[in-house]
């Protein structure tokens, strides 16, 4: 049995340290997850306990954060796929490019989720007071920026392979 050299030794235990990107993109899209869900929910509760639960046929505060951190997580490991695909985590020189891509992604999912999505989707499942098509809503935008810049920082900090 041959012993071990130091390099061998600590590429192993690198390479047993790193997470595939996926599971970075959960921890990241949780923690922004977090993040805007303590502003969604000071901001604007209604958003936390109808609108986020009510996709799901559901209401009230922890069914709200129940179905948003599981969003989040989706959409972080959205963001590892787009980040680590397109190679901009590699080609990343700074925080600030992490930031800008973070809040770049913010963006989008607002565009996308929040702005379309959500108030045609609550319109046809009949939810009693859906937000109006399309939701250019200024306090939700602000929450998905923070998102987005918490996962563009996170995910980077957040070892994978």
């Amino acid at each position: 049995m041959a012993l071990l050299n130091e390099a061998e030794l600590s590429r192993r235990t690198d390479e047993e340290a790193a997470r595939p990107a996926w599971m970075s993109g959960v921890v990241g899209g949780l923690a922004g997850g977090v993040v805007m869900g303590l502003m969604a929910t000071m901001m604007m509760p209604a958003v936390m306990t109808e609108y986020i639960p009510g996709l799901l046929a559901l209401d009230g505060l922890l069914a709200g954060w129940i179905v948003h951190l599981g969003v989040a997580a989706t959409f972080g490991v959205g963001y590892a796929a787009l980040a680590t695909e397109t190679g901009f985590v590699d080609r990343s020189p700074s925080v600030g490019w992490d930031v800008g891509l973070g809040l770049a992604y913010g963006a989008l999912l607002w565009l996308v989720s929040m702005s379309i999505v959500m108030p045609l989707w609550l319109g046809a499942i009949g939810a009693a007071d859906p937000p109006p098509f399309p939701w250019f809503d200024p306090a939700t935008l602000l929450a998905h920026l923070a998102y987005g810049l918490v996962v563009g920082v996170v995910f980077p900090l957040v070892e994978f392979e």
